[in-house]
């Protein structure tokens, strides 16, 4: 509480601000290989999150994953729902989430990443350059900062499918190595 004075009359002014906690989670352990690995998609039904994730995954399938669960967000500025959390964990080896190319949905994707990594679901976010900063604070905040975070360039949506798919496969190498753990944090 901080006070001040002012013509001789005390006020006092109260800090609306509690203080802030945040729970560290440990990451997921990584794949050991892609060959036979079970791939899931958590899109937010952003334009084009599909043909992005898409893209990365067709890399995934070239070194013989397979992609066993795709699902579809009903919005992108919001959680999805709980029981999907299970269903992709029960399912799949490895996630991949996105897209994140713009404010909320970014925050969101982050936070159905981390849910995904807390049971032991191994995850990549796919989000753009211009929100990296946003990404990285939102991993932070949410305590997990290694979260794998696979960034591409600007925009993703409202743009000819096919560059956001060419986006996708370019990334496609970096998605690989956050899930096999030979690169961690954001994979620019």
């Amino acid at each position: 509480m901080a006070a001040t004075t002012v013509d001789a009359r005390t006020r006092e002014v109260l800090d609306p601000v509690g203080p802030v906690r945040t729970i560290r989670h440990e990451r997921a352990p990584r794949l050991r290989t892609l060959a036979g690995a079970r791939i899931g998609i958590l899109e937010n039904s952003k334009p084009n999150a599909d043909v992005l994730i898409g893209g990365a995954v067709d890399h995934l399938v070239e070194q013989g994953a397979q992609l066993v669960r795709h699902s579809t967000k009903p919005g992108p500025a919001s959680p999805a729902p709980y029981d999907w959390y299970e269903a992709f964990a029960a399912e799949c080896d490895a996630v991949l989430t996105g897209s994140g190319d713009c404010g909320s949905c970014t925050s969101w994707s982050v936070y159905d990443s981390i849910e995904l990594e807390r049971r032991g679901v191994p995850v990549v976010l796919m989000a753009t350059d211009e929100f990296r900063p946003l990404a990285e604070s939102e991993r932070e905040t949410l305590g997990l900062p290694q979260l794998g975070i696979a960034l591409v360039p600007y925009p993703t949506g409202g743009v000819d499918p096919e560059q956001t798919r060419a986006k996708g496969r370019a990334a496609g190498p970096r998605v690989a190595a956050l899930l096999l753990g030979q690169a961690t944090g954001t994979a620019a």
